[in-house]
């Protein structure tokens, strides 16, 4: 039981990724172990009364030695003192060893007896504490198991904050099936276009680049996306600073509404913030290509990520509703 509790606490230390096994190998050597203290047990408590039964007939035969070493002698003693020779006298040498070899077996198991009884003694001590260090062991795997279980959720949360940020700072791009999809949503809605963004905003660009390819699978008449400065021209003072910052796409709608609100819907329902923006109109009077412009990413999950997030604020709306 020893090793097991090195064992089960080099384990503990360790933290194993599962403590299954240590709890059925514990389990498999307490079933081992039950029946053999058991039947010990049982022979330990016998043992004392059969090495009593012979310290007790020892004893009685030392009585029985000096009984009849007594007769013997005053027999003898008897004859010589009528002038009958009796024979030979009683010897005190043989009766001197049998006495010694009668008190040294009797000490022997005297002794025995004893040690059995300091024996069954230690071994009930030693039950208890196996007993004892079993619960410890089980408490300390019920630790282990705990202990991993946390630690895995731990892991298991910390890969999904980290799969959160990532999502949130990730670049808005069109995937492939997205640029399918998109191509034949808008295909009827076929028209030119002006596509442009933030110049210095690598991020808008790669998807300004990707809006443009489904717009043009869709035989949308549409340009390379080139890079533009759009800022406020207002140079007037304020009394304060307000954050203003144009974010997601914004599409201008000169004489085709139609289209453009086909475009934001399109892009809102794969997941993208877009909006139809009357300002960008002005900008291109004078003809009737749609003006659409990739600002900045927004805050937040785009495209699947954002899709996903949303069903799951739904389903647990749901479940609130529910209960």
């Amino acid at each position: 039981m020893t090793v097991i509790l090195a064992h089960l606490l080099y384990t503990a230390s360790a933290l194993p990724s599962s403590a299954s096994d240590l709890r059925g190998a514990i389990s498999s050597l307490e079933k081992a172990i039950a029946p053999l203290e058991d039947s010990s047990g049982h022979w330990e408590k016998s043992l004392p009364w059969f090495t009593g039964l012979v310290v007790v007939g020892l004893i009685a035969e030392i009585f029985a030695l000096v009984w009849e070493r007594r007769d013997g002698k005053a027999a003898w003693l008897h004859w010589v003192a009528v002038g009958i020779n009796p024979g030979e006298r009683p010897s005190n040498g043989k009766f001197a060893l049998e006495v010694f070899a009668s008190i040294a077996i009797f000490l022997g198991v005297a002794g025995e007896l004893g040690a059995g009884a300091e024996i069954a003694y230690l071994n009930g001590q030693l039950r208890n504490k196996n007993s004892d260090l079993r619960t410890k062991s089980d408490q300390l795997v019920a630790l282990i198991s705990e202990q991993s279980s946390a630690n895995a959720r731990e892991a298991a949360q910390l890969r999904k904050d980290a799969a959160a940020i990532e999502e949130s700072v990730k670049w808005r791009r069109l995937s492939a099936d997205q640029q399918a999809m998109l191509t034949g949503k808008l295909r009827q809605f076929a028209q030119p276009a002006i596509i442009q963004f933030n110049t210095g905003d690598t991020e808008s660009n790669v998807f300004a680049i990707t809006i443009a390819s489904a717009l043009s699978a869709a035989h949308w008449k549409v340009n390379q996306p080139s890079g533009g400065m759009f800022l406020s021209i207002s140079g007037a003072p304020v009394e304060k600073i307000k954050l203003n910052v144009l974010t997601g796409v914004r599409v201008g709608s000169p004489g085709n509404s139609a289209s453009s609100k086909a475009l934001v819907k399109q892009l809102n329902k794969l997941g993208f913030d877009a909006v139809e923006d009357h300002n960008l109109d002005a900008v291109a009077s004078g003809h009737s290509k749609l003006w659409v412009v990739v600002f900045p990413r927004p805050e937040g999950p785009q495209g699947e990520a954002k899709l996903r997030l949303e069903a799951a604020k739904g389903d647990q709306q749901s479940t609130q509703i529910t209960k």
